[in-house]
């Protein structure tokens, strides 16, 4: 697991750490739970508070026993949940029909600076419309 240390607290990310955050959110709290976890809140930060009720965001997302779980585990911490796959494709098929960057961000429920990076991570397909120079 990842940690960085900010000024207020510490930031337990899974950005390219499959293993990390990643692999124990889905020990502590089960696949369905941080699927679900990863649906609402992938791909942006969470703030675990020290104590949670059943209207909570995160416990409306994941269930409140999981919700209950992080509180136990990660309560005052940061969190930088993983964008699943699904997102992220539905990011590639937005963008192939022609939507802006801005109407994908606000579609999936990323920021637009995350739409981006999704596209630029995708490798380059060559447009084979336009005629060759040589």
């Amino acid at each position: 697991m990842s940690k960085r240390t900010t000024a207020r607290q510490p930031i337990y990310t899974a950005e390219g750490d499959a293993s990390g955050t990643t692999g124990a959110l889905t020990s502590l709290l089960g696949v369905e739970a941080m699927t679900r976890l990863s649906d609402k809140f992938g791909g942006r930060r969470i703030y675990v508070p020290a104590t949670i009720g059943p209207d909570h965001p995160l416990a409306v997302a994941a269930g409140l026993e999981a919700a209950l779980q992080l509180v136990a585990h990660y309560a005052g911490h940061t969190l930088s949940l993983p964008i699943t796959p699904a997102r992220r494709q539905r990011v590639l098929e937005l963008d192939k029909r022609g939507f802006t960057k801005a109407l994908i961000a606000e579609t999936v429920g990323l920021t637009e600076r995350r739409v981006y990076q999704i596209l630029a991570e995708q490798p380059a397909v060559r447009d084979d419309t336009q005629g060759s120079l040589f």
